[in-house]
């Protein structure tokens, strides 16, 4: 009996589990969607996605320094994108940050914004949705604008990992460990060599303070790595090569992305073994 609540619970767990990811994947595309209708200037089906009682605002800051909202009118806005010429109104989404409970979802986006193929601003637009017969309806939009630090790049993030990835083994090798462990979360782990090294930040910096007393801590130099991020742009995953004092080893870990950058949350060091040797490294692992 115990087995087959078992595998209900597991049945009923994935149900749900694909349930919300397909919910998610819904309100992405009626986010693409009001951007590609924009940028299409059309104002029919941009139209579509609107509730009647949808609100328009953004965040600003005044001359006075005063935090603010400004309020704008949704029929406004659709006059505008109808007068348009297409392909003039050009927003760019780099992230999507989706929470969905029910019939209410709510999505953050990074964007920048360009005019006729020139760069505007840029910012993050915070999306409210409700679920109604008709599918996801906007309710809700709310934005900021700014002109620096603007994402024009599709492989913005790669980039981001990449440089914290590599700006993490650099400060290994100058013994610098206010960068190295200010590169990891205070939740991160890591996972050493030894079957018995898993350690989470706290216990890791004690492991790693001798090694950090001069240069280099140790020092591993990058043969190959390969990058993949999540489609929201919030979590990234990184495999590497490296070659190390203990020869040709594999590194992979997962990295999220904070108001201070990219950081590293779990990594995991593993030492490699050839495939013709691998039955002489068991048995020298039984001695």
């Amino acid at each position: 009996m115990k087995q087959v609540l078992l595998i209900i619970f597991v049945l009923f767990t994935g149900l749900a589990v694909t349930q919300a990811q397909s919910e998610k994947e819904e309100v992405i595309a009626v986010i693409d969607k009001f951007f590609d209708s924009m940028r299409a200037a059309d104002s029919s089906t941009l139209s579509t996605i609107f509730h009647p009682k949808c609100i328009f605002q953004r965040a600003v800051v005044d001359r006075e320094g005063n935090s603010i909202v400004q309020d704008s009118d949704p029929k406004g806005f659709l006059a505008r994108v109808a007068q348009g010429p297409k392909g003039a109104l050009d927003e760019r989404i780099y992230s999507y940050d989706v929470r969905v409970d029910k019939n209410l979802a709510t999505a953050w986006t990074d964007f920048t914004f360009f005019y006729d193929g020139k760069l505007s601003h840029c910012g993050v637009n915070a999306f409210e949705f409700l679920k109604t017969d008709d599918g996801w309806k906007l309710i809700r939009i709310i934005d900021t604008g700014r002109k620096e630090g603007c994402i024009t790049e599709e492989d913005h993030f790669e980039k981001g990992i990449e440089a914290t990835v590599a700006a993490w083994h650099k400060a290994a090798t100058e013994a610098d460990a206010d960068t190295y462990f200010g590169l990891m979360t205070d939740d991160s782990y890591f996972i050493g060599t030894d079957q018995a090294e898993r350690w989470n930040k706290e216990q890791f910096m004690s492991f790693a303070t001798k090694a950090f007393e001069e240069a280099p801590a140790w020092d591993f130099k990058t043969i190959e790595r390969n990058i993949i991020v999540d489609r929201g742009g919030n979590t990234g995953w990184f495999d590497e090569k490296l070659d190390t004092w203990m020869g040709v080893c594999r590194g992979s870990g997962v990295v999220e992305r904070t108001p201070d950058g990219w950081k590293i949350k779990h990594y995991v060091l593993s030492v490699t073994v050839p495939n013709e040797k691998i039955q002489k490294f068991i048995e020298l692992v039984k001695e």
